[in-house]
């Protein structure tokens, strides 16, 4: 009897177990299906961003403006509990400024790529375990998070947009996740987080009323 007691709670114990896995919506770089898939939790994330803003005047190769330097402090901070192995860039000021100082924070390598002739199926192949950042340029980074998906998904991005972050999330059987982050928004998310219950309550409430005027 004590036996076929234990017997039971074995099974019933059995029976309660839960294999966590994470359920995401991803893109099949061969089609534009999207489907819901088990993805394990060894994955490659592989941020796009474009360079901070640079000094507009006549020089063909500036440096980064006052602005840009801010900018990216900002991107710092966002990265700063971000794994990144590698820091890609192309051989601009503007985009090595921007790689630098992320990648010097980082304890980072920094690697130097063509935009127009690398192709980012071997860069895919290449890193295929390996967390990046890659740097570009308004015209050249949507081309390239479109050269990985396999979809012609993203559009130039706006001379005034650098903010927008592209995200992708590679996992198994070659699935992709790919999302647009927004670097404000992720900063105050990031400052939010930082504050108490009661002080986080008031700045939300704050927010709310400035947003209504």
């Amino acid at each position: 009897m004590k036996r076929a007691i234990l017997i039971l709670i074995i099974l019933i114990l059995d029976s309660c177990k839960t294999q966590f896995v994470e359920q995401e919506k991803t893109y099949n770089a061969n089609s534009n299906e999207k489907s819901i898939i088990k993805t394990p939790y060894s994955k490659s994330s592989y941020y796009f961003i474009r360079h901070a803003e640079s000094n507009v005047n006549k020089i063909t190769n500036p440096h980064l403006s006052k602005i840009g330097v801010e900018r990216v402090k900002k991107y710092i901070n966002f990265f700063a509990d971000k794994q990144v192995d590698t820091v890609f860039t192309t051989n601009l000021n503007r985009t090595y400024d921007t790689a630098k100082a992320i990648a010097d924070s980082k304890k980072a390598p920094i690697v130097f790529y063509d935009p127009f002739k690398d192709s980012f199926e071997n860069f895919i192949k290449n890193h295929r375990n390996s967390p990046s950042l890659i740097v570009g340029h308004s015209n050249t980074t949507p081309n390239k998070v479109n050269a990985v998906l396999g979809i012609p998904k993203y559009s130039q991005m706006d001379e005034d947009n650098y903010s927008d972050i592209f995200k992708i999330v590679i996992g198994s059987n070659n699935k992709l996740f790919d999302e647009v982050l927004v670097l404000e928004d992720e900063i105050q998310k990031i400052n939010d987080a930082k504050l108490s219950p009661k002080e986080l309550k008031k700045v939300l409430k704050e927010r709310k009323k400035n947003a209504k005027k």
